[in-house]
This record gives structure tokens, C-alpha cells and sequence, in this order.
């Protein structure tokens, strides 16, 4: 009796010391419940996974635990199982990876990976968004503890806030943002469109050439010029104000400029500008109409302005 007794105790013993001593190494090595499931069900279960908020949400909620912690294999093989409309870069020496995860109502679940002290290329940004609301969760590419962050572009003071919990961000995104798009879109019927006026003036004045840009663009609109001759390029800020916009002097590091141009202005996408101009233009610019409104070239969600000009000095 007294030898079972003590193989009995070493085996309760070497447990205990077990749990106790190697609970942070499993903790690290742990998948998301979400994430075990999709890599180890069959395709033919994933087969009938229809990408809608529900199970994009879900996913988010269980990545969002291991910001700085999951690798981006197992977030790929998550995705890849999960029958996900997505896009993925891996990582490399000159880039990051990132997947992109898009549904069938217009947002976006985003992840950005980073190499750890380790080396080890890991989770350190999620966001799911709409161009128009965000929420997101990151270590700053590991450089800080764990951040939540909720971004809303209809705010007329800061767009982006920190929040205090993941419950914070789950709620904004899944449950706060919808009625605000929703509404925003009602807001937005009730608007008229605006289209676009561009028409470009000059002056030389002391050897440089200074730009006038006429536009029925409201008020704060940004506007870049960039300013293309032979062997030539440069470019200047400037802001809308009562239709007009007015560039700082041009010329060639001193010299004045003379010959054939071409002047391109251009806006930034819409929700960085002040809300006074979004109000007008829309968050996206889908307001926006006209010959000088163009798709933006690297998202391809929200409408810019471009218009290109031939100037003879």
C-alpha cells in the first residue's frame, strides 16, 4: 500500500509542478479556439463558411487575444481553411506581411506582421474596418503593450481614440458602427452631389512661378501640386479658401523656370480632411462627381480628385 501511495503522490506531484512551472510556454503555443477549429475541420465542413460579419467577428475576437503572440502561418492556414475572400503578402526582408480578409459588406479585417525580438514574423496589427469606422488592436510593431484604438471619421473632433479593452473595440465595430454607417448613408441621400470645378492660373513674380487654383471644393480642402518639366519635379500643400487655392513660389533651386509644364493637383482620400470638408464631399467622396474624380489609385474604396494641367511659362 505504502508503494502505491507514493507512486501516486510523484504522479499528483509532477503534475502540480507541471502546471505550475510550464503554464506560460503553453499559454504562447496555444491557438485560438477559433483558429484550432478551421485548421483542423475538413474542407468539406469549411465548404458551406459564408463570409458575413458573424463569423468574421468571432475570428477577429480570438486573433485579437494573440496580438504579438500568433505567427503569420497559422494566421494564413486560418484563413486559407476558413474559406475567406482574401489577400495575402508574405513577409519579407523589405516588407511585411499582411493578410487581408474582405466581406461582402464592404469592411475589412487587416493583418500586419512584424518580426519580434526573436525574429519570429508575429501579429502586431488588427483592424477591421470601412473606410469610415475602424477598430483596431496593436502592440505598436512590438514595441509597447498591447493598444485599442477605435477610429471614426464622422467625428467633428479626434477621429482616432484609445480605448481600455477589447470589449471597447468589439462594440464599436460590430455594434456601434453599423447603425452609424447606416445612418450616415440615410444623411447622405438627403445631400446633393457636387461636381468637381478645377481651372489653374499662374503668375511670375520675382522669378518663380506662383499657382492660383480655382475650385467650388468647400472650404479646407487640401490640395497637392506637383509640378512635372524636363528633368524637373516639384511640389507644394495648399488649402482651399473661398474657391481658391494658392501655391508657395516654384523654381529650379533659385532659377526661374521657363518652357513647357504640367501641373497635377490632386486631393488626399477624403477621411484625413477636416469634417467640415467630409460633410460636403463624403467620407469616401462619393458625393463627388465630375471629370476630375477618380477611384483611388491605392485602395480603390473612396473617390480623390485629379486633374492634370498644361502650363507654359
Amino acid at each position: 500500500m505504502k508503494k502505491v501511495f507514493v507512486i501516486l503522490m510523484t504522479v499528483v506531484l509532477s503534475f502540480a509542478m507541471m502546471t505550475a512551472c510550464g503554464n506560460s510556454t503553453l499559454e504562447e503555443e496555444k491557438i485560438p479556439t477559433e483558429v484550432a477549429s478551421s485548421v483542423n475541420e475538413s474542407n468539406e465542413s469549411d465548404t458551406s463558411l459564408k463570409i458575413d460579419n458573424t463569423n468574421v467577428k468571432s475570428l477577429f475576437e480570438s486573433l485579437a487575444r494573440y496580438v504579438g503572440i500568433v505567427d503569420y502561418e497559422k494566421c494564413l492556414s486560418v484563413v486559407e481553411n476558413g474559406n475567406y475572400g482574401y489577400e495575402s503578402t508574405p513577409p519579407s526582408a523589405d516588407e511585411n506581411g499582411k493578410i487581408k480578409i474582405m466581406t461582402q459588406d464592404g469592411y475589412e479585417l487587416s493583418m500586419i506582421f512584424a518580426p519580434d525580438d526573436d525574429g519570429k514574423d508575429t501579429l502586431t496589427l488588427l483592424s477591421f474596418s470601412n473606410g469610415m469606422y475602424e477598430g483596431s488592436v496593436t502592440d505598436n510593431f512590438h514595441t509597447t503593450e498591447i493598444e485599442y484604438h477605435t477610429y471614426d471619421a464622422s467625428r467633428q473632433d479626434e477621429k482616432n481614440q484609445k480605448v481600455y479593452s477589447l470589449m471597447e473595440v468589439v462594440r464599436f465595430i460590430f455594434e456601434e458602427a453599423p447603425e452609424k454607417t447606416e445612418q450616415y448613408q440615410k444623411d447622405s441621400e438627403k445631400k446633393e452631389e457636387l461636381e468637381v470645378e478645377l481651372s489653374v492660373d499662374h503668375t511670375v513674380k520675382d522669378g518663380k512661378v506662383y499657382f492660383q487654383i480655382h475650385t467650388n471644393l468647400p472650404d479646407e480642402t487640401e490640395l497637392m501640386l506637383t509640378l512635372k518639366g524636363k528633368s524637373y519635379l516639384a511640389q507644394d500643400e495648399c488649402f482651399v479658401k473661398n474657391g481658391e487655392a494658392d501655391s508657395e513660389g516654384f523654381s529650379n533651386q533659385g532659377k526661374s523656370l521657363s518652357g513647357a509644364y504640367t501641373l497635377e493637383v490632386s486631393t488626399p482620400v477624403p477621411n484625413v480632411m477636416d469634417s467640415s470638408v467630409t460633410d460636403v464631399i463624403g467620407v469616401k467622396g462619393e458625393r463627388m462627381t465630375g471629370e476630375y474624380v477618380k477611384k483611388d489609385s491605392l485602395t480603390g474604396e473612396c473617390n480623390v480628385v485629379e486633374g492634370e494641367f498644361e502650363i507654359d511659362i
